[in-house]
């Protein structure tokens, strides 16, 4: 029976602390409960020549497939050339 608590606490901890609600502003719950603020977005225009590189990659939470959670950086910016 301790290996479905230790399973029932990861999943409490993703839940809690990767998972993004909707109806709390696309914050967790953990970030909702420490009034942690989302930083405002910067918009970027299209015909900018300098465009991010992103990495985005899935990771799975304490290594269990079923708990995913998405790791996106902006790693540099490049200046595109025509």
């Amino acid at each position: 029976m301790d290996w479905i608590q230790r399973k029932l606490n990861v999943f409490r901890e993703w839940y809690n602390t990767q998972r993004p609600m909707w109806l709390h502003g696309d914050r967790t719950a953990d970030e909702v409960w420490s009034t942690f603020k989302l930083p405002r977005p910067e918009p970027m225009l299209e015909r900018n020549p300098i465009k991010p590189a992103i990495d985005m990659a899935r990771i799975h939470f304490h290594g269990d497939f079923h708990l995913p959670t998405l790791s996106i950086q902006i790693v540099d910016s490049v200046e595109l050339v025509a």
